[in-house]
């Protein structure tokens, strides 16, 4: 369960779709995401989810998007020894990447988009993403919701139907006291 419940986090935040057996609190070097979180909550993400107990998993659900939340990956490049500066204040824009591929000048063409900050295609296609899967999870929501409603809707038909024969018993009960009542006077 909390699997699923994160997966919808991580897609809802980041417009990014995960499996839920692929979520981990303590991500791969190759996932698109990872967490943000309080110190407080640090030790929990030490390990992952699979060797937490029920009260632990129970507590991060609790927390989620209080004290923790998804945010992307951001990671940087192993450069080669030459290349490699002094402090991270000195690397360029073109040092880091999301994922591990190294920007050259025969791939520089296909990561563009996503280096230029002022491009507002990107901005807009990390919006469209973003809004659809937000749109996926609120079909979502509202197939469950929509079952639920279906379910009491089933349900108060029965009391109705009860409520009814209940009626339908009290003004039978209702004349046989009356004629008896004429009889008896």
């Amino acid at each position: 369960m909390s699997h699923k419940i994160f997966t919808e986090q991580i897609g809802f935040r980041l417009g990014i779709e995960i499996n839920p057996r692929d979520v981990r609190l303590v991500p791969y070097h190759i996932d698109p995401y990872c967490w943000r979180y309080d110190d407080s909550l640090a030790s929990l993400f030490e390990k992952p989810l699979s060797q937490h107990d029920v009260l632990v998993r129970r507590r991060l659900l609790e927390e989620l998007g209080r004290k923790f939340e998804a945010t992307y990956a951001l990671r940087e490049i192993q450069l080669p020894e030459s290349e490699v500066v002094s402090s991270p204040s000195e690397r360029s824009p073109k040092e880091l990447l999301l994922g591990e591929r190294i920007l050259s000048s025969d791939n520089k063409e296909q990561f563009s988009p996503l280096l230029d900050d002022n491009d507002p295609q990107v901005g807009l296609r990390q919006q469209v993403q973003k809004l659809g899967s937000q749109l996926r999870i609120l079909n979502s929501e509202q197939q469950r919701q929509s079952k639920l409603l279906d379910g009491q809707r089933k349900h108060l038909s029965k009391l109705e139907s009860l409520l009814r024969n209940c009626s339908n018993s009290l003004r039978t009960l209702d004349g046989r006291l009356l004629r008896a009542e004429k009889q008896s006077a």
